[in-house]
C-alpha cells in the first residue's frame, strides 16, 4: 500500500515562515493563507513570543527577521483580534528595538495592523496613543489606526476627536514631531473643520517639521475628506492590506529579484498614482527624521 502523508499541523505552517532566507516566502504565505482561520492561534503564538523576547526574532540581514512580518501582515488578514494584545506588548518595548524588528513597517503597514485587529473599538489603542513612555512612531501609528476605526464605525467620532485635538494643544515634544503630524492628518481625515485654525499654528510654530506637510497640503486634505469621507481608510487598506496576497510584498527591495510582481498601478487613476508618489517622498523624509533621531540617542 502506498504510504499517505498528513497535511501539515498549522503550527508547521507557521514555522516554515520562520529562519533564515532572504527570499520571498510566498509559498509558504500561501499555504498558511489556505488555512488562515486555523493557523490564527499559532500566529498570535509567534507574535507573543517575540514581545517577550524581542532577541529572539532573528536579524533582518539573513531574512529570520520577516518570519515576524509576515505573521502580523496574515494576523490582520484574517481580522482576527487574537494576536491583538501580543502586538501591544510588542509595541511598548523601546522605539529602536520595535524599529529593529518591524522596520519600515513602523511608519507603514503598523497602523493598518492596529486597524485590522483591534477587539475592543480601538480603547487599547487610544491608550498606547497617549502614553508619553512609547515611542513617536508607535504613537503616531496608534492614533492613525483610531481614525480608521472612526472612518470605518468601529469607535466614537467624537472621543477620537476630543483625544486628537487635546494632543494637538498639549504635545510640544521634539521627538514627537512624527506623531503630531500623523495627528493632523487624521483630524484632516476626519474632516474636522473645527481644528483648521490649530493644525496651521502647529506648522507655523515650528511643532510639526516642514517636512510633513505645507498649509495648502492640509486645506486640501479637509476638501477630500469633505468629499469622500472614507477614502482614506480604503486607500490604507488598498496599498497595506489588499485582497492579493503577495501585493502587500511587491517590489521589497529587500528580497531581490525574489519579491512578487504585482503591478498594483494598473488598478490606479491618475489621482492615486500622484498620491502614491507623495507618500513615497514623505516616506523618504520619515526615514531620515529617524536616523536623526537614532543619532540623538
Amino acid at each position: 500500500m502506498a504510504e499517505t502523508t498528513s497535511a501539515p499541523s498549522p503550527a508547521e505552517l507557521v514555522e516554515a515562515l520562520l529562519g533564515p532566507s532572504p527570499s520571498y516566502k510566498g509559498e509558504e504565505l500561501e499555504a498558511v493563507d489556505a488555512r488562515l482561520a486555523e493557523c490564527v492561534p499559532s500566529l498570535a503564538a509567534l507574535v507573543a513570543a517575540v514581545a517577550e523576547d524581542p532577541d529572539g526574532a532573528g536579524d533582518w540581514e539573513d531574512g529570520a527577521g520577516f518570519g515576524l512580518i509576515y505573521a502580523l501582515f496574515l494576523l490582520a488578514r484574517s481580522r482576527s483580534t487574537e494576536g491583538h494584545e501580543a502586538l501591544m506588548a510588542l509595541l511598548r518595548h523601546p522605539q529602536h528595538v520595535v524599529d529593529e524588528l518591524l522596520g519600515d513597517t513602523v511608519t507603514e503597514n503598523l497602523a493598518t495592523w492596529l486597524f485590522a485587529t483591534a477587539p475592543d473599538g480601538g480603547e487599547g489603542i487610544r491608550r498606547l496613543a497617549v502614553d508619553d513612555e512609547v515611542g513617536g512612531w508607535v504613537r503616531a501609528a496608534a492614533i492613525d489606526a483610531l481614525g480608521m476605526l472612526v472612518l470605518d464605525g468601529a469607535a466614537d467620532r467624537d472621543e477620537v476627536l476630543a483625544l486628537a485635538r487635546g494632543l494637538l494643544a498639549s504635545a510640544d515634544v521634539p521627538d514627537q514631531a512624527p506623531f503630531l503630524a500623523t495627528t493632523v492628518a487624521v483630524l484632516c481625515w476626519m474632516a474636522d473643520r473645527d481644528s483648521e485654525s490649530a493644525m496651521l499654528r502647529a506648522l507655523e510654530e515650528g511643532r510639526i517639521e516642514a517636512w510633513s506637510y505645507a498649509p495648502q497640503d492640509l486645506l486640501e486634505m479637509l476638501t477630500r475628506a469633505e468629499a469622500d469621507p472614507r477614502g482614506y481608510l480604503e486607500r490604507s487598506l488598498a496599498n497595506y492590506l489588499p485582497d492579493d496576497l503577495h501585493a502587500c510584498f511587491a517590489g521589497w527591495a529587500c528580497f531581490g529579484a525574489t519579491a512578487p510582481r504585482v503591478d498594483v498601478s494598473l488598478r490606479q487613476g491618475p489621482a492615486a498614482r500622484e498620491a502614491a508618489r507623495k507618500r513615497r517622498n514623505k516616506r523618504k523624509a520619515q526615514k531620515k527624521a529617524r536616523r536623526r533621531q537614532r543619532r540623538k540617542r
